[in-house]
């Protein structure tokens, strides 16, 4: 399967081995599916010696009531990596997707990967995307891994030196003892 390929649901095994890393990647639409099996690809790349990768991928819109969707369910139950590539936003019934499939794990290791893709939507909830997937995978006993492109770690960068340069007022405290000799 090239990276260029936009099938609802994929399955790609990049290489043969008695063990595969299984990795489910969920993706907002054809830049961010391109982008994801172009990092799966690295990945297969850069350990091809020592680990096989088996990857299944999922639309967003085919999460819900479809033969994808039950698939991509499948896939999660069991996968090593679980990738959500998107511009910023999870829809509420991606994200109740997402909780339900992590609930099931039951403590099952591995790694939920955010991916941010550029353009990312003005306004995206960036901070409060990011904390909901570090809550979900924690929940899930994964680990949580972002994937931002430049501009979103310049962005937050910004946005955490800005709260780190905010002091808020500070009320004058009184006098620790009152007395008129002091």
């Amino acid at each position: 399967m090239s990276t260029s390929a936009q099938p609802a649901v994929g399955n790609t095994a990049f290489v043969r081995a008695t063990h595969a890393c299984r990795m489910l990647v969920l993706y907002e639409d054809t830049a961010s599916h391109e982008r994801a099996m172009e990092a799966a690809y690295r990945l297969a790349a850069q350990f091809e010696d020592e680990v096989a990768f088996a990857v299944t991928s999922c639309a967003f819109r085919d999460l819900p009531n479809s033969p994808a969707g039950t698939k991509a369910s499948e896939a999660a139950a069991l996968a090593d990596v679980l990738m959500v590539a998107t511009h910023g936003h999870l829809n509420s019934v991606v994200d109740e997707w997402l909780q339900g499939r992590l609930a099931r794990r039951k403590g099952r290791e591995g790694a939920l990967v955010l991916m941010l893709i550029e353009p990312i939507d003005a306004g995206a909830p960036i901070l409060s995307l990011m904390a909901r997937c570090n809550h979900a995978a924690a929940t899930a006993k994964m680990d949580f891994l972002p994937m931002l492109p430049h501009s979103a770690e310049e962005m937050l960068a910004r946005i955490s030196q800005s709260a780190a340069l905010y002091r808020p007022p500070m009320q004058e405290m009184p006098p620790s003892h009152w007395g008129l000799n002091e």
